[in-house]
């Protein structure tokens, strides 16, 4: 329980992110966050790649960006930004070389990563009447990073 008796978060996002998200992610996006999570980010919630934006580290209480020296920062000015081919080669990475297999989750916006870490896509959407055919041209991931949170149902369980 955390303090004030209420759940609390197992804080484990550091060793997470370091053993499931960043051999995933390109290696010069890995190489920038790797050297900015030094800085105190716990606990991680979100990790944002957009092309040709700056990439977004969101924890409980913000959104961070990485700046010269791997320096967090509030304001996005002087950002490391994320490429195309970030984007690109994370997703390969990701589907393990193989984009054709996840095909499923793709046209369901999202694919689930080792450590039940799921990844939100942004791009194009390609209809077959009202349902999704595929997602191309993606231009955005979302990495939400997947938590424990113990305690939480100690209010629901008196009632099973």
């Amino acid at each position: 329980m955390g303090s004030g008796g209420g759940p609390s978060l197992k804080n484990t996002s550091t060793s997470c992110l370091r053993r499931d998200i960043l051999p995933m992610l390109a290696r010069r996006v890995a190489s920038a966050i790797e050297g900015a999570i030094i800085y105190g980010l716990e606990p991680l919630e979100e990790i944002r790649l957009r092309a040709y934006k700056p990439l977004v580290l969101q924890n409980y209480y913000r959104e961070w960006f990485i700046g010269a020296g791997n320096l967090l920062s509030a304001k996005p000015s002087g950002a490391f930004i994320v490429t195309q081919e970030d984007i690109r080669a994370t997703l390969e990475l990701m589907s393990e070389n193989s984009i054709y297999a996840y095909q499923e989750e793709i046209r369901n916006g999202y694919i689930t990563i080792k450590g039940g870490h799921r990844v939100g896509l942004a791009g194009r959407v390609i209809l077959d009447g009202p349902l999704v055919k595929n997602i191309k041209d993606i231009s955005g991931l979302n990495i939400r990073l997947a938590n424990q949170i113990f305690g939480c149902s100690q209010k629901a369980i008196k009632y099973l």
